[in-house]
């Protein structure tokens, strides 16, 4: 006899949508997010701002680019091990 519990069927049937977005489309949002901060940082020094602004555009674009793909992979890994298919 199997028991059946309350949290599985609530797992199942919500199914987690917010993670399986991040789980599809992780990567290219990702990469959208860092190129937007960078071109952010260029075209403040486009408009008149010092060339730092590129400078801290493309830093933080890089350090933000890693932050963002290893929180897409630990999500890739929660759905793979931790949730029902």
């Amino acid at each position: 006899m199997q028991r059946t519990d309350a949290t599985t069927i609530e797992i199942a049937e919500t199914g987690y949508p917010f993670l399986r977005l991040i789980a599809s489309y992780g990567h290219a949002l990702v990469v959208l997010i860092v190129i937007a901060i960078a071109a952010a940082g260029v075209a403040a020094t486009a408009l008149g701002q010092s060339w730092i602004w590129t400078a801290a555009g493309v830093a933080g674009a890089v350090v933000l680019y890693g932050l963002l793909r290893s929180y897409v992979e630990l999500v890739q890994i929660i759905r793979e091990t931790l949730l029902p298919p």
